[in-house]
């Protein structure tokens, strides 16, 4: 049936759980109600890779030998909300820590298969390693000839440099503490006008300012870089004076429309708009020559 209806290149499943449970948690539903799930930043897909940073890799013999690790093992230990909030370090941590794991366990064979075909890309597989990888890394099987390091210990603690060194390293020749390296510093958007890359010192006039967001890929409230919820729209028939509306960089296309820009930074904010646009100021005619 894939063969029919994908190339597998589907996305993970984290995010539509999440919803569906939080859609069977509740018994009564408005507006309010329904936005509120899609502005939901709690990272429960990492849940499980925070412990298994803490109990797998943060032990005594790791602490002993890699002193920076500590600070890592004493943040996460914070009765903190587990969410991708702005101005969390831990969901950077585990989340950061999790890509670089995956992508030493899979180096060699990524090198592999672009030897032998220059058109393979990882992306393409990206989200059906999940399952293999999790495996491997409990597991942690001794005959997995892929395995680019000694042992699984040598891998998880570069992965874990590699995470730490990344975050504090904020240029070339600049870094900053780790408790400075929120989730925010690394999710902050660049949302240009297709005009402004081509013409880069129009941007100022055509770009949306950037920001620093909270959520991320695998929650309801998928926010990124340069992707995220294009539309958020709540609305009931026969009830539209009470819907709910979203939309980034807004609906007005003119730069120098008074309208250009409007509603963007509610969407940011996650602050409800109405759905049934206000009273007419100005009307567009179009005349025939």
């Amino acid at each position: 049936m894939l063969q029919k209806i994908g190339n597998g290149g589907y996305a993970l499943g984290a995010r539509a759980k999440q919803i569906r449970d939080n859609l069977n948690s509740l018994k009564a539903f408005d507006e309010k109600a329904l936005l509120d799930i899609g502005l939901d930043e709690r990272a429960l897909f990492l849940t499980r890779w925070q412990k298994f940073l803490l109990t797998n890799v943060l032990n005594q013999a790791t602490l002993s030998k890699y002193k920076e690790f500590i600070q890592v093992r004493k943040l996460l230990l914070k009765n903190e909300p587990w969410v991708a909030s702005v101005d969390s370090i831990n969901y950077r941590l585990v989340r950061n820590f999790r890509i670089n794991t995956r992508d030493l366990v899979f180096s060699e064979l990524n090198n592999n298969f672009r030897q032998l075909d220059d058109g393979y890309k990882f992306r393409s597989i990206r989200h059906q390693v999940k399952t293999p990888l999790w495996q491997l890394i409990n597991q942690q099987p001794e005959n997995f000839l892929m395995r680019p390091l000694k042992n699984w210990s040598a891998l998880f603690n570069q992965a874990l440099k590699q995470t730490i060194d990344d975050m504090i390293t904020v240029e070339e020749n600049e870094q900053q503490a780790l408790v400075d390296a929120r989730w925010g510093q690394q999710n902050t958007t660049t949302i240009k006008h297709p005009l402004s890359n081509a013409i880069p010192f129009i941007g100022k006039w055509l770009d949306m300012p950037s920001t620093q967001l909270s959520g991320d890929s695998y929650m309801p409230k998928v926010q990124g870089i340069s992707f995220g919820a294009s539309e958020r729209m709540v609305v009931s028939p026969g009830h539209e004076e009470t819907g709910i509306s979203h939309m980034p960089t807004s609906q007005a296309g003119h730069p120098w429309s008074p309208y250009y820009g409007k509603g963007h930074n509610d969407w940011v904010k996650g602050k409800a708009l109405p759905f049934l646009p206000g009273k007419t100021k100005y009307t567009l005619t179009l005349l025939n020559y």
